[in-house]
């Protein structure tokens, strides 16, 4: 899985706090827009997110074995190798969405994916926008995941 997402980008008034997107979060089919991906989105997600790091296990069933993916929202890369896929992420803030960069390599090829996570206002939708960009061309995918 990946973690790319076409939303605009609000700013927090001063003082507020990033958004938290800890939670156990569901694939919304009829909500997403998915459209052909080299991998798959992931039917369920499990975010930790404790400032600066962000941890996802992705998920094809509930409860199911998971890939786990350590992420840092302070814009450091961080290497995460999922099978013989390997991926290198920079995380950062932007406004109150987090902007997520990945170069994959693997067994399919290499490619950049991009994408913008925003949270709905109550907390209890996560909209991911992904970008994926290869030689074979881009596709875009706008995911929405509500919370459990």
């Amino acid at each position: 899985m990946g973690i790319a997402w076409s939303l605009l980008c609000g700013n927090l008034p001063a003082g507020a706090e990033d958004p938290d997107f800890s939670g156990n979060w569901k694939l919304n089919r009829a909500e997403s827009k998915i459209r052909a991906m080299p991998e798959p989105p992931s039917e369920f997600v499990i975010i930790e997110h404790h400032a600066p790091r962000l941890r996802c296990v992705m998920m094809a069933e509930e409860n199911g074995p998971g890939r786990t993916v350590e992420l840092n929202t302070g814009g450091m890369e961080t290497r995460n190798t999922l099978g013989a896929v390997r991926r290198r992420s920079i995380l950062k803030w932007e406004g109150d969405s987090l902007l997520l960069n990945t170069l994959v390599s693997g067994p399919k090829g290499q490619f950049t994916e991009m994408e913008r996570w925003r949270l709905s206002r109550d907390g209890k939708v996560l909209r991911i926008r992904r970008q994926i960009v290869s030689r074979h061309g881009e596709m875009e995918s706008m995911l929405v995941y509500t919370r459990q």
